[in-house]
């Protein structure tokens, strides 16, 4: 790979897919969401994984194909965890505007969603131990305005797909 390539290693519902999107369009990259074989590409790249969908020796071999490698999680984990549980309620969709309904879902979506969160957390977690790159979140690099080191970021935050409830007002 060349050195505009970009490895993105992403717990679930954390802006890894945006972050992607974002970066190959700045860069001008190729995007490749969520390969099921891991493969050289020979044109610039931004790949984008969860953490858990390759071993944890898999990941670290294919880190080796790229200039950049991202690890992104979530501090904020009941946000997280909502929208993962509206995520697999709603077949997987992604990209779609929606409104947190409590009361709406059911336990064993909210229990295994936050055994695969947590999954994925601990993967990153080894994963920056071993490869000496650290955890970037969320909340630091869509709101705080933390840089990515060496990369051009700028988040669109127009463009967040939860939609927050409206206040009610008395008259």
């Amino acid at each position: 790979m060349g050195t505009n390539s970009i490895l993105i290693i992403a717990n679930i519902r954390c802006g890894g897919t945006y972050l992607m999107k974002s970066l190959a369009f700045t860069y001008n990259l190729k995007e490749v969401w969520e390969p099921e074989i891991l493969q050289y590409f020979n044109t610039p790249t931004v790949v984008k994984v969860n953490a858990t969908m390759h071993s944890a020796k898999a990941l670290i071999e294919y880190s080796n194909y790229f200039s950049k490698i991202i690890l992104l999680d979530r501090k904020d984990k009941k946000a997280q965890l909502e929208s993962a549980v509206h995520m697999f309620t709603n077949n997987g969709v992604i990209d779609v505007k929606w409104e947190w309904e409590e009361g709406s879902y059911s336990e064993l979506v909210f229990k295994k969603s936050r055994e695969r969160i947590k999954l994925h957390s601990t993967r990153l977690q080894e994963l920056s131990n071993r490869l000496g790159e650290p955890i970037n979140y969320y909340e630091d690099i869509y709101s705080s305005g933390k840089k990515l080191i060496g990369l051009d970021f700028k988040p669109n935050l127009s463009k967040k797909l939860r939609v927050l409830p409206k206040k009610k007002t008395l008259n």
